[in-house]
C-alpha cells in the first residue's frame, strides 16, 4: 500500500513480522509475477520491491471486491450499532494489550 518501493525489512517493520517470513512471501510473489525487485540504492543486499503492472491491476481489484463486500456487511447496520462495535472492539484491544504487557514481564 505504499507508494514507494519498500525493502524487505521495512515491509516486515510496517506489518508487524519478522524479516525472514516477510522475504518468504515477497520471495512467492516475485515468482507469480505480482512484484518486482529493484535496486536499493541505501543498501546493495537488500533490494526494494514493487508491485507489478499485474500486481497493481490485481491489488486493485482485491481492493474493489474487499470495498463492497465491507459495504454490503455494513449496509442494514446503524450508526449506533457501528459505534457499539467500535467502543467494544476498542475495550477487548485494551484488555489485549494488559494481558500482552503483563505476559511479558
Amino acid at each position: 500500500m505504499s507508494d514507494t518501493p519498500l525493502s524487505a525489512p521495512q515491509i516486515a517493520a510496517v506489518m508487524g513480522t519478522t524479516r525472514q517470513g516477510t522475504q518468504k512471501q515477497l520471495n512467492l510473489l516475485v515468482e507469480e509475477g505480482l512484484l518486482e525487485q529493484q535496486s536499493n540504492p541505501s543498501h546493495k543486499r537488500s533490494p526494494l520491491y514493487t508491485l507489478t503492472k499485474r500486481g497493481r491491476s490485481i491489488y486493485t481489484d482485491v481492493d474493489h471486491t474487499q470495498a463492497r463486500w465491507a459495504n454490503q456487511l455494513a449496509e442494514e447496520l446503524s450508526m449506533d450499532d457501528l459505534v457499539a462495535t467500535k467502543r467494544v472492539l476498542e475495550l477487548v484491544c485494551e484488555r489485549l494489550e494488559r494481558t500482552s504487557t503483563r505476559s511479558n514481564r
